[in-house]
């Protein structure tokens, strides 16, 4: 009687662990399935940043290619040549 109680008892304790566990990984899985998310979000934001710098730096050298090439031209026009 004894041993019985004693094993109904272990047996409880068990299957309340094996719910604390089964719980603690399915908020485990969220999280790395958050984790992953959140990865997946700054790779694009990181890639949408490196494109964006991209193209200021090309529109920054074009427009100072502009202003050198017109002042050059100005320059010529009005007989200055030591830029």
């Amino acid at each position: 009687m004894w041993n019985e109680k004693l094993t109904q008892a272990s047996s409880a304790a068990l299957d309340e662990f094996r719910a604390e566990v089964a719980e603690a990984n399915a908020k485990l899985e969220r999280l790395e399935e958050k984790l992953w998310d959140i990865e997946t979000e700054k790779a694009e934001t990181m890639a949408s940043i490196g494109a964006s710098q991209r193209t200021l730096h090309i529109q920054k050298n074009s427009t100072q290619a502009e202003a050198l090439r017109l002042k050059g031209a100005l320059l010529f026009r009005r007989g200055h040549f030591d830029a």
